[in-house]
């Protein structure tokens, strides 16, 4: 039994009690059901991490349209809901996994370009030699303007991972006093062309910003992280919660 919260129309918060696995392919719910039976994974967390990653690997590349004029992208912001010594992380990791391995392979690709284009610097011919840039498909520890520059250089989109969902919360703002950290994933998340111009660097216009999030955090943390604020604004209302019932420490 699984407790996944989803947003209602009056603002509050309506549990589902057993994720809706049947919903995926055949297949997939094969391999799920082959992940959790042979590492004792919990089933609810396993079909969570799977859809993220999925909808990560999907990315801007696929729409939904749900009436005319009005398409959906498939980013999820998910929170895995549980007390330490839960693993939450053990079925995180197994789904992400072969993303995070692209995302290897691509920042290797990414190195070998930078030191060619080192090289190619020291001959005559680099007066119109172009700085390479870097292709990613996993996104953790970033400032704004980082993220916004990752989105940019790759329209496909991104795929946040994060073991704690607490230290990617505590660091918003850090490095900006004026705030803006939830207003930039509530505008991302909506799917909307992005255009940011800044005094001192290049404009910036992302047509479809497509980011996932997943994550885990503990019960008394995310009561204090998830506030009233973020209830307000809309943010809390982003994240899928799945909460399975009756866990017990692995």
């Amino acid at each position: 039994m699984a407790k996944i919260q989803i947003s209602c129309e009056e603002g509050d918060l309506e549990p589902i009690k057993n994720f809706p696995i049947d919903s995926f392919p055949s297949k997939i719910v094969e391999i799920i059901h082959s992940y959790v039976k042979s590492l004792n994974l919990n089933i609810d967390y396993a079909s969570a991490s799977f859809l993220v990653a999925f909808a990560g690997s999907m990315g801007s590349q696929y729409c939904i349209q749900v009436k005319r004029g009005w398409m959906e992208f498939a980013s999820i912001f998910m929170a895995l809901v549980g007390r330490p010594g839960i693993n939450k992380s053990g079925p995180l990791s197994i789904f992400t996994r072969p993303l995070e391995r692209i995302d290897f392979e691509l920042f290797d690709a990414y190195k070998k370009q930078v030191k060619l284009y080192k090289t190619k610097l020291k001959s005559e011919d680099s007066i119109d030699l172009e700085a390479p840039v870097r292709q990613q498909l996993v996104i953790k520890d970033s400032t704004q303007e980082a993220l916004l520059l990752a989105l940019y250089n790759n329209p496909h989109g991104l795929i946040g991972i994060h073991d704690e969902l607490s230290s990617f919360l505590n660091s918003f703002n850090k490095y900006r006093s004026s705030g803006g950290d939830e207003e930039l994933y509530l505008s991302i998340f909506s799917g909307k062309p992005y255009s940011n111009n800044r005094k001192n660097s290049e404009p910036i216009l992302i047509e479809r910003p497509a980011l996932s999030i997943i994550g885990g955090i503990q019960p008394m943390i995310l009561s204090r992280l998830f506030n009233s604020t973020r209830n307000d604004n809309g943010f809390t209302h982003r994240f899928l919660f799945v909460q399975p019932e009756n866990l017990k420490r692995g």
